[in-house]
């Protein structure tokens, strides 16, 4: 992308979903890779009255009424139609769409889904035919590294987040009591809602942006998280992760990081091993 730097009047405007119910992997994920528009003015589009560092915010329908002009739109939300990405693409000189679902139609010049299992062929009658897919893990900007050790320092802290709905009965019933209490020095749930579990100390928080999720996933020594974006993050700290699929578009997104051993399976809590150092 260095031929970034060649562009004139260097703006670039992202469209992403931050609606609460959808997680917070939209966000996480455009802030990485909005670190390859390094210089250009950024803006989000949001109607939330929300201050982003670093960004410009705009509403969506004041984008369309305004004769602004951007070099780049990057669009990460599942309530964009392709109805509304004809509209974008009347603003910008190129779209870069981040694909989960590809549950519509496209006219962006760039489709990225970094789904290791992607087929390349269910896109076909749905994208222009001059958009360029870039498909599968080459394309997972996330920096995904293995790291495969089952055995961890006594007195460790855990890190949950199952996604933005009440995962209250999986915790408690699947996870919790699979940890062995006098060796946790403290549990955080990223959660709206709070509850209790006898012996064991609980933090509930929510954390808003990319940054807040980085940092306490780097003072946690297990991550407990669903196969989404929010993996990749413990994955590139090279952290000790369990996993659950909580959503269809995770299915491929598990069954790779599974098969190769990046992960494993919530169920294998049970053989946690905590070696005392």
């Amino acid at each position: 992308m260095t031929s970034l730097n060649t562009c004139q009047n260097k703006t670039v405007i992202f469209f992403i979903n931050l609606d609460k119910k959808y997680g917070i992997g939209h966000f996480q994920r455009c802030l990485k890779f909005s670190s390859i528009f390094e210089n250009f003015e950024k803006t989000i589009v949001s109607e939330n009255k929300e201050n982003f560092k670093n960004f410009k915010t705009i509403k969506y329908k004041d984008f369309l009424k305004t004769k602004n002009f951007y070099n780049f739109a990057v669009i990460d939300n599942y309530k964009i139609k392709f109805s509304d990405e004809k509209k974008i693409k009347s603003r910008v000189l190129k779209i870069i769409t981040i694909d989960d679902l590809c549950n519509r139609k496209f006219c962006s010049n760039f489709i990225i889904n970094y789904d290791p299992l992607i087929k390349k062929n269910i896109y076909k009658n749905k994208k222009d035919k001059n958009s360029l897919l870039l498909l599968g893990k080459n394309f997972n900007f996330l920096e995904n590294k293995e790291f495969n050790n089952t055995k961890v320092k006594k007195k460790i802290k855990v890190f949950i987040y199952l996604g933005q709905k009440n995962r209250e009965e999986l915790i408690k019933n699947h996870i919790l009591p699979k940890l062995k209490k006098e060796y946790i020095e403290e549990i955080i749930i990223a959660s709206k809602y709070n509850f209790n579990f006898k012996g064991l100390k609980l933090t509930f928080k929510y954390f808003k942006n990319y940054k807040e999720t980085a940092k306490i996933i780097a003072n946690c020594n297990i991550i407990i998280v669903s196969a989404g974006v929010t993996i990749y993050e413990a994955l590139s700290q090279k952290k000790l992760i369990f996993t659950s699929k909580i959503s269809t578009n995770q299915n491929n997104n598990y069954k790779y990081l599974i098969k190769h051993n990046l992960v494993k399976d919530i169920k294998e809590l049970k053989n946690l091993k905590l070696k005392n150092i």
